[in-house]
């Protein structure tokens, strides 16, 4: 079944992966824990959803977490501004220096590389 998702109340799809998304995100963090976003380019939808302020409300954890960091290789990522700190990968390194992240969050563009999945599932924490 196709649906506009114009004419759906709210424009919300009943199959709307990235609201389930970001709703089980929510249940992992809290104002204690520091948060890499990975793939999180410029976030679009915080400029988008000016009107829905529901679905800002829900992708918006930058309040909710004690600090959270957006790494891309796009350098798009640098004009981020729902997020604490952006951060370019180069290289296949994430600026991250000293720094210990306790969840990784990986989202559509990145989610996809076998090689970076790989490589970020081996750790159980990003520390540099």
């Amino acid at each position: 079944m196709i649906f506009n998702i114009e004419k759906l109340p709210g424009k919300f799809s009943p199959n709307d992966g990235t609201i389930d998304f970001y709703l089980r995100i929510r249940t992992l963090i809290n104002k204690n824990k520091v948060v890499l976003d990975l793939g999180g380019s410029n976030a679009p939808w915080y400029n988008k959803n000016k009107n829905n302020q529901l679905i800002k409300s829900i992708q918006f954890l930058k309040k909710d977490v004690k600090k959270l960091y957006v790494a891309d290789i796009d350098p798009i990522v640098l004009k981020n501004r729902s997020t604490h700190k952006n951060l370019l990968i180069k290289k296949d390194k994430i600026p991250l220096k000293g720094k210990l992240v306790e969840y990784k969050k990986v989202i559509k563009g990145l989610d996809n590389n076998d090689e970076i999945i790989k490589k970020l599932s081996e750790l159980p924490s990003i520390k540099s």
